[in-house]
């Protein structure tokens, strides 16, 4: 309830503040701005709501969604737009007409920029240095790939070509991998064969959304190795992979985390690590950081966060997540919080990129 209040405190103001500037921007009735903007917002809260329901088997579901989803985007692009456009407009005299046609395409050109952006991922090069590490080990960490409506076997299939190419040992999934119940199917994964080296699995928070069971099941029939609160030795490296879990017993956690004893905290010692010899930690949300590095993992491998994905959220971000975006240090053990690749809620990245990380470990 503390969050829904103030959510709908803010839906309702950006409504308002919308309709009113786009009312008097292009001298339309306040009434009409109004009714516009209550049909845009309620399709695209509803669809929002429901997305992650929605099997996805009618074709016209898949549309809402993607509809649906694309209007969220272009609704928070257009309310910062037109704030930034409304603070230069006190300093910039221009017709009310000729300001309301310049925001609303910059937030055009924003929206179908972040869009592309959010398609197409790019390489990030992460040299991290273990003095533990009898040779050089290349990993490639994939993490929130959010396949659903937005995102499918062609997308997967694109990714898996780039991979390839970078020659890994060992390429890791440190969740998230579907998104919705659309596109939820093994041929869909396929593409993950193709990978010419070991490939681990563990969970996120919307792989348990989905069906973290039919996903593990999928993930297991094309060859991925899936980790459940397990250690294994390989290439040299112990490699931990954990569900998605809390940090601690006293920490809080809004993704439906299962609570009890099964926790960061208490599960690492269970696994006897070996700490004269290179070990990495896989789990989805970059928590529990100081129990990780207690137990002398020298790599904590995450995602969760996507860096925020879009401004402003990107600078909230900082303040929700110690380790947000990059490469982080704590004691001994060194942290790197990925992006991710794809997007939730919205189809769009803007002050983020999607990547592909490639993390090169040298003695």
């Amino acid at each position: 309830m503390r969050f829904y209040i103030p959510a709908i405190i803010l839906i309702v103001a950006t409504l308002v503040y919308l309709s009113i500037r786009t009312a008097r921007l292009f001298a339309i009735p306040m009434a009409v701005a109004i009714v516009i903007f209550i049909v845009l917002y309620a399709f695209a809260i509803g669809v929002l709501s429901s997305s992650l329901y929605m099997n996805g088997l009618k074709c016209y579901q898949h549309y809402m969604v993607m509809i649906g989803c694309s209007i969220s985007g272009f609704l928070i692009t257009l309310l910062f737009t037109m704030m930034v456009c409304d603070i230069i407009g006190l300093a910039v005299h221009m017709p009310g007409w000729c300001q309301g046609l310049a925001t609303y395409f910059i937030a055009l050109v924003i929206t179908a920029y972040a869009y592309y952006v959010a398609k197409n991922p790019t390489i990030k090069n992460v040299p991290v240095t273990i003095g533990k590490v009898e040779q050089p080990l290349r990993i490639a960490q994939l993490t929130d790939l959010h396949i659903g409506h937005f995102r499918g076997c062609e997308w997967l299939d694109g990714v898996v070509e780039k991979v390839n190419a970078e020659h890994p040992d060992m390429v890791v999934i440190t969740g998230d991998i579907f998104e919705s119940h659309y596109n939820f199917s093994e041929q869909t994964v396929l593409p993950l064969q193709k990978l010419q080296m070991p490939v681990l699995f563990v969970e996120g928070n919307h792989d348990i959304y989905v069906n973290q069971l039919k996903t593990k099941s999928l993930l297991r029939d094309i060859g991925v190795r899936v980790l459940e609160n397990e250690k294994i030795d390989i290439l040299g490296v112990q490699v931990v992979g954990l569900n998605y879990m809390r940090a601690d017993s006293k920490s809080r956690d809004a993704m439906h985390v299962a609570k009890g004893d099964v926790t960061i905290e208490k599960v690492l010692p269970t696994f006897g690590i070996d700490t004269a010899r290179p070990s990495i930690l896989l789990h989805h949300n970059p928590k529990g950081v100081e129990y990780v590095s207690a137990n002398g993992i020298d790599l904590y491998l995450a995602g969760h966060t996507h860096g925020g994905q879009f401004f402003p959220v990107t600078l909230i971000n900082h303040f929700i997540f110690d380790y947000n975006n990059g490469l982080y240090r704590f004691g001994n053990t060194q942290i790197y919080t990925s992006p991710g690749l794809g997007t939730t809620a919205i189809p769009l990245r803007f002050g983020t990129h999607p990547e592909i990380t490639i993390i090169d470990i040298t003695k």
